[in-house]
């Protein structure tokens, strides 16, 4: 997956985990909803899938591209 940040027209490539993230990012569902998603797509434990889920979080926010 790519996404554009259309106000500094970067473009940045999603991992797998990174795209389940942002299409999970819906507005709907919570951070533990999502951190359960990424333990069933990818088989990892609670503390791994909440730390990728967060830091792609903070990521994005720091971008622009979530809004809280």
């Amino acid at each position: 997956m790519v996404i554009l940040n259309l106000d500094s027209s970067v473009y940045s490539t999603l991992n797998p985990v990174g795209s389940l993230i942002w299409n999970a990012a819906d507005g709907r569902r919570t951070v533990d909803e999502i951190v359960a998603a990424v333990m069933d797509a990818f088989d990892v434990d609670e503390d791994t899938a909440r730390r990728d889920t967060v830091n792609f979080a903070e990521t994005m926010l720091a971008e622009g591209l979530f809004e809280i």
